[in-house]
């Protein structure tokens, strides 16, 4: 929702209209919805102090404000042909002039005036008018019945003879005060093509509004470029170094793991070329072979090895029968009987005799590590 309230105000004698004094002041405030259609009308108080007065003419000054304008200020018209409910009343449409600038001051809210050469007819023509703003409010607390509403955003000033504050007419000063603001709207046009050059936009001198306004908007929408790619930069480069340092987190967990399997292999190779060793399978000089097979193709090599023939003898027979004692044997003698023995009794002895006596051989060695430790590479040769 939307408020607005017209007022009638004064003007003082250095050029600036006394738009609003400061103070709480009865009046009628219009209700609009989105679009601008009167809701409904309520009777209301306008409460203007400094802080709503200053908050106006921040408002009046920002940058987007301004390009909206092309820098030139507020309308100004005869009467209030722009207001929701009463427009009709004023069938003139026209702009007399525009308002270039607001000030806060001791008494209340002041705006200088420029007046077009029909501005200027009118103030000569027609005696007792006044300037009557035209802004939009928001609720700020209730007295009595009646809401109190505090302005916030200046929309326009209309020229009328009904004033509603205690004012005087603004031409009962000098029509001089016109020609001077007509004056001063050319040299702030100056300024403002200055203000572009210095700024890297170029425009002619003789730029008609329509040509600045085109200059100042591809200004804006160069500098909104420019500030998104700034942006777009900045979070490309953060995106970089995450993905950075993600990635050399994940080269160091790939070259662990590396390492891990690795040393694995290396531990897996070895056992197996002691069982092979100790089995008979392969000779201490067969050995160094043996390992460069099983680097380079550690599955079919191992296949390999497994279905090797057993060249040397590491076990002794008694009567026909695997012998039993331990006694007076070397540890690699007696793990590899022990190993003979759960071989004898394995499952898998003769589906798959291979894998059985690494089996047998490996729990062996669980059993007992005394024997693996007392191992030497004399005993295993």
């Amino acid at each position: 929702m939307n408020i607005e309230c017209t007022n009638r105000t004064q003007i003082s004698e250095d050029g600036w209209m006394q738009l609003a004094p400061f103070g709480d002041f009865p009046g009628r405030a219009r209700v609009l919805d989105d679009s601008g259609k009167i809701v409904r009308e309520v009777d209301a108080i306008q409460r203007l102090d400094a802080e709503a007065a200053n908050e106006i003419v921040s408002e009046f000054n920002s940058p987007l404000r301004r390009v909206g304008r092309w820098f030139r200020g507020l309308p100004i018209f005869n009467g209030h042909p722009d207001a929701p409910g009463i427009g009709s009343q004023y069938p003139d449409k026209a702009e007399k002039g525009q308002l270039v600038d607001l000030a806060v001051r001791p008494d209340g809210l002041y705006g200088k005036p420029s007046f077009s050469a029909a501005g200027v007819d009118l103030l000569n023509s027609t005696s007792g008018l006044a300037p009557s703003v035209r802004w939009s409010s928001r609720h700020f607390a209730d007295e009595g019945d009646k809401p109190v509403l505090r302005p916030t955003r200046l929309v326009s000033v209309g020229l009328t003879r009904t004033p509603n504050l205690p004012v005087e007419a603004l031409n009962s000063k000098s029509e001089g005060d016109a020609s001077a603001s007509q004056e001063s709207t050319d040299m702030k046009l100056e300024t403002i093509l200055a203000l572009l050059k210095k700024h890297g936009i170029e425009v002619a001198n003789t730029a008609d509004e329509a040509a600045v306004a085109s200059a100042i908007e591809a200004g804006i929408v160069g500098n909104v470029i420019r500030h998104e790619l700034q942006a777009e930069v900045t979070n490309t480069k953060a995106a970089l170094e995450t993905s950075k340092t993600e990635l050399e987190t994940a080269n160091a967990a790939t070259t662990a793991a590396k390492a891990e399997v690795t040393n694995e292999r290396s531990g897996r190779i070895g056992d197996l070329l002691d069982m092979a060793q100790l089995s008979g399978r392969i000779t201490e000089a067969e050995r160094a072979t043996w390992k460069g097979r099983l680097e380079a193709d550690f599955t079919n090599e191992r296949a390999n090895l497994l279905k090797a023939e057993q060249k040397v003898r590491t076990t002794s027979q008694v009567s026909g029968e695997r012998k039993a004692t331990t006694a007076g044997k070397s540890p690699t003698d007696q793990l590899v009987e022990i190993a003979n023995a759960k071989f004898e009794e394995h499952p898998q002895k003769v589906s798959n005799p291979n894998t059985a006596w690494v089996e047998s051989y490996q729990a062996a060695q669980r059993e007992h590590p005394e024997l693996v430790q007392a191992m030497t590479p004399k005993a295993q040769a």
